[in-house]
């Protein structure tokens, strides 16, 4: 009888660190969620995780002055042919979503002068805004800040 008690205490207890690892385990994913490394969700300002770092990184860097002219015009041409491109795509695809990470993925990868950092984050917030709003289903609202975003990339 004493050895049967043990034996059902033993799986009772086996059971029990099953559940607890189950547990512990969803928990761990949810973290991992949670913070986008497992699946790359995207934060509040619709950049996915790490990529708010990585524009800041982007617009801190110092540049060497002989080289300003030449990252000035850089800038302008590569900023403008992004966002014409993106502007051109949106009047001919209904896929807003992929059209505004791709746009936004391509300006995080430019090199920014200081006289454009403002309008620059701007643009990628709003691309961020717009890709989670067409994601979402909510395409009334994401029109109107695609309005928002011509407005900027004109100023």
């Amino acid at each position: 009888m004493k050895l049967k008690i043990n034996q059902q205490a033993l799986i009772g207890l086996l059971v029990g660190l099953v559940v607890l690892l189950v547990v512990l385990g969803g928990l761990v994913l949810a973290f991992y969620k949670f913070y986008g490394a497992a699946t790359g969700n995207a934060d509040k300002n619709g950049l996915p995780a790490g990529r708010i770092e990585e524009a800041a990184g982007h617009l801190d860097r110092v540049v060497q002055p002989a080289d300003l002219a030449k990252l000035n015009a850089e800038y302008v041409s590569d900023f403008s042919s992004i966002t014409k491109d993106f502007l051109n795509q949106t009047a001919v695809s209904n896929d807003l979503a992929v059209l505004a990470r791709s746009a936004q993925d391509k300006l995080l990868a430019l090199k920014v002068p200081t006289e454009y950092k403002a309008k620059h984050l701007s643009v990628i917030l709003l691309l961020g805004e717009i890709g989670q709003l067409a994601e979402s289903g909510n395409q009334t609202t994401a029109n109107k800040k695609l309005t928002e975003l011509k407005s900027v990339i004109n100023q």
